[in-house]
């Protein structure tokens, strides 16, 4: 498969330059802050301050990534966005929020209206989800094609991910370019790609972005499949 530049896309696609922690501290906004309190205190009211300090800063990692996007992170109110394998509490491992939606609910915080897609169900969550098993051949034909507005990809695939593909004997690469299809289909032409990729998993953006503009220039009647 090949890998694609889209640095002329219409997509935005910029990857946020990691800061070390003093930098973070000294230049992060105070409504930063607040935001990240707010969504801490509304689903963990009663948490302790050291607990409350990592589950923050996960938060202020999704803020980047979306700032990357968006000059203005408030940009995003009123848009429709996926957030794939957004993550769940009913993971049993979920210390201290780890695996929380904190995306879909930051999402949702800012007035966007996230669809969080994540194998395990979720409890008491004010954002629209859906179960699937991203591990199944077209686990996503359950999304409508041109319906998002931006997608958002964190730390995918999973290790469990992968375990889980080992176990069933499925190879990545062809279930790569079917989340591929699937994903260029359901973005709009104009959509943005939140950037929150390891290098390694780079091309199931990159892919998604190049097939996206070849529609901007010549429909095709796939695109309605």
């Amino acid at each position: 498969m090949t890998s694609f530049s889209t640095s002329n896309s219409a997509h935005s696609s910029v990857e946020p330059k990691p800061r070390h922690s003093e930098e973070v501290e000294i230049s992060r906004p105070l409504s930063d802050f607040r935001i990240a309190r707010q969504l801490v205190d509304a689903r963990y009211p009663d948490i302790a301050e050291q607990d409350r300090e990592p589950i923050m800063r996960r938060i202020f990692t999704h803020v980047d990534f979306l700032r990357a996007a968006y000059q203005d992170i408030n940009e995003v109110k009123g848009k429709r966005i996926l957030d794939l394998a957004c993550g769940a509490t009913s993971y049993e491992d979920n210390a201290r929020g780890k695996y929380d939606p904190w995306m879909s609910r930051l999402l949702k915080h800012l007035g966007a209206c996230p669809l969080g897609i994540d194998i395990c169900p979720q409890k008491n969550e004010s954002f629209n989800f859906d179960t699937a098993d991203l591990t199944v051949p077209d686990a996503l034909c359950i999304l409508d094609t041109a319906s998002f507005d931006a997608i958002y990809v964190c730390a995918f695939p999973t290790r469990k991910m992968i375990q889980r593909l080992v176990e069933k004997g499925i190879e990545w690469g062809p279930l790569r370019d079917n989340m591929t299809q699937h994903l260029t289909r359901c973005l709009k032409p104009d959509g943005k790609i939140i950037r929150a990729f390891k290098e390694s998993d780079e091309l199931l953006v990159e892919e998604a972005v190049a097939v996206a503009r070849t529609r901007l220039l010549r429909p095709s009647p796939d695109d309605e499949l």
